[in-house]
Order: structure tokens, then C-alpha cells, then sequence
């Protein structure tokens, strides 16, 4: 029997390894766009719109779906030019974060790696092109962390005046969990048409995917999640903001210096005794989001370059 159950098994996984050669070959795979010496096909774009779709699990109109075909498409642009990248430094990529972003989704659905692998074949997905993609993300952000993490100085009256907000506080601390989307501009003209592309993708999917897609700080990943957020570790304009909002609401964009921020207010609580709270815990969080902060702002610059001085056509289909 148990010989019985091994032949089974081996022809129907061949069945399927068959028949997911026979669905991706028979999918047209024209050439769409020339990212430098990359190119972005139409089986590409046609499996990057499947994976945003099933993972948000949305019912999408047609106009919809044209939104997302132009979000996926301007993905996989910034993908191409973030391999380009990797490669003329030589990267060598790990697979140790995709493996572990990979088996959160899979818990998320309450599956195992496998079994999150014979889903997205289910829906037409190829996982195998959509781990390749994570793996670049991933790759991307070690390359910008090797590049200019020896860059960022900080000044440690900055930092102490953060903390010291903390410390002076005498009366019952609130905290707020947080949510967030951070983006830069160049250009002043550039706000209006970053900030209506968000609000129509979190309109359209949700504040984490959103956040995921396009914010530029490391919470991107965690779709955004900023965890717990003292009041007094605020700046006044934020905490003022925040206050006001009920939770589960989305701020209206925030216009920093240079910088547009979209927040979701998950929870709040109040914290008894703030001045128990461990100090040394506190100021290494306000070193690291301030290293973040300059990362993003390292990495979103040298993508920009990279796309000025690329050579970008655009095909026909």
C-alpha cells in the first residue's frame, strides 16, 4: 500500500509540474518595456497583477484593474533598476529574510510554505518569479544599508532632547499604535500626484499593502507597523494630529520638509508610572528611527539617479 500511495503521489506531482509548463508557455511573453539591459514582460506584468490581487483578496471593476496594471508595471521598472544596481556592486542576495517574510505569509493564512506555494499555482501565480522579486527588495535594502550606513551621523544633543521629552514627564503617559507610510519628493510639484497614487492604492487595497508598496522606511515590510508610540517621544504637529484621530482612521497626508507621512491609528492606552520606562530601551529606539529615516532618504535618492541616467522604452504589447 504504501508503495501504491508513492506511485500516486509521483505522477500527480508530475501531472502538475506538466501542467504549470503548459499554463506558462502558453501565455503570451512579449517584451513590454526596456529597463536599461533588463526587460519587463507581459507574462511579468500579468503574474505581478495576479500577486497583488490574490494577496489582498479583493473584487476589483475594471477600472480598478487598470490601476493596479500601472502600479504593477512602475514595480517592476523599480525592480529592474534595483537588479541592475545589485548586480554592479556585485551583491551577492540572501535568501534567509525571503524565507522568512515567505513563511509569515504562510501563517497568515494558517498554512505551511508548501502549502502557500500550491495556493498561488491555484491562482495562476509563479511563486518561484514572485520569491525572485522579494529577494531583490531584500537585496536592495542590505546593498543601500553597505552603501551609506557609515554616512549617517546623528547628534547626541538631538537625541537627548528626544529623550529628555520622555523623561520630564510626570503625569500618565499615552501611547498610540501606529501605522505608517513615509515617502520623499524632489520636486515640489511632485506632491499632488504621490499623494492622490497612495490614497487611491490604500482606496483600492488597504493602508498595509499601500505602506508596503511604497513607503521608504523599514516598517514598509511590516506593512507599516510602527508598534507603540509614546506621546512624549512625539513632535507637537504629530502628536496633535494623532489625538484627534479615532482608531482604524488614516491621517490626511502630512507634508514634512521634504517628506509626505500617512499614519493609521491602530490602538491607544495609557501607560502608568512613564518614568519606569526603561531609558536605555528608549533612546536606542530614537537612534534607530532616525538611522532609518536617513537610510530611506539615501536609498530613495539613489534610485532616482538610477532611473535618470537609465534608458527606459516602452513597447508595444
Amino acid at each position: 500500500m504504501n508503495f501504491k500511495r508513492k506511485c500516486t503521489a509521483y505522477f500527480l506531482a508530475l501531472f502538475i509540474s506538466l501542467q504549470t509548463s503548459l499554463l506558462y508557455s502558453s501565455i503570451k511573453n512579449n517584451i513590454i518595456v526596456r529597463v536599461g539591459n533588463e526587460i519587463v514582460t507581459s507574462y511579468e506584468l500579468e503574474n505581478k497583477i495576479k500577486t497583488l490581487l490574490f494577496l489582498n483578496k479583493d473584487e476589483l471593476s475594471q477600472n480598478n484593474i487598470n490601476k493596479v496594471k500601472k502600479i504593477s508595471l512602475k514595480t517592476l521598472i523599480d525592480i529592474k533598476l534595483k537588479k541592475e544596481e545589485l548586480n554592479k556592486y556585485n551583491f551577492k542576495m540572501n535568501n534567509n529574510m525571503v524565507d522568512n517574510h515567505i513563511s509569515k505569509i504562510a501563517l497568515s493564512f494558517n498554512i505551511n510554505k508548501k502549502e502557500l506555494e500550491k495556493l498561488f499555482f491555484s491562482n495562476g501565480i509563479n511563486f518561484k518569479q514572485y520569491k525572485e522579486d522579494l529577494q531583490i527588495e531584500f537585496s536592495w535594502q542590505q546593498l543601500i544599508f553597505q552603501l551609506y550606513a557609515k554616512k549617517i551621523s546623528l547628534e547626541e544633543s538631538q537625541i537627548l532632547e528626544d529623550l529628555n521629552l520622555i523623561i520630564n514627564k510626570n503625569n500618565d503617559l499615552e501611547e498610540f499604535k501606529l501605522s505608517e507610510i513615509e515617502v520623499t519628493f524632489e520636486e515640489s510639484n511632485q506632491k499632488k500626484t504621490i499623494i492622490n497614487e497612495i490614497k487611491n492604492y490604500i482606496k483600492d487595497f488597504n493602508f498595509e499593502e499601500a505602506a508596503m508598496k511604497y513607503s521608504l522606511t523599514t516598517t514598509a515590510l511590516e506593512g507599516g507597523n510602527l508598534g507603540w508610540i509614546n506621546s512624549a517621544g512625539m513632535s507637537e504637529e504629530l502628536l496633535n494630529i494623532v489625538k484627534k484621530m479615532k482608531i482604524d482612521e488614516i491621517s490626511k497626508p502630512i507634508i514634512l520638509t521634504n517628506k509626505i507621512l500617512f499614519l493609521k491609528l491602530i490602538d491607544r492606552r495609557i501607560v502608568k508610572n512613564p518614568e519606569k520606562l526603561d531609558i536605555e530601551e528608549i533612546k536606542n529606539s530614537i537612534i534607530q528611527n532616525k538611522k532609518n529615516e536617513m537610510l530611506n532618504l539615501y536609498a530613495n535618492s539613489h534610485l532616482s539617479k538610477k532611473r535618470n541616467i537609465t534608458t527606459i522604452k516602452f513597447l508595444n504589447e
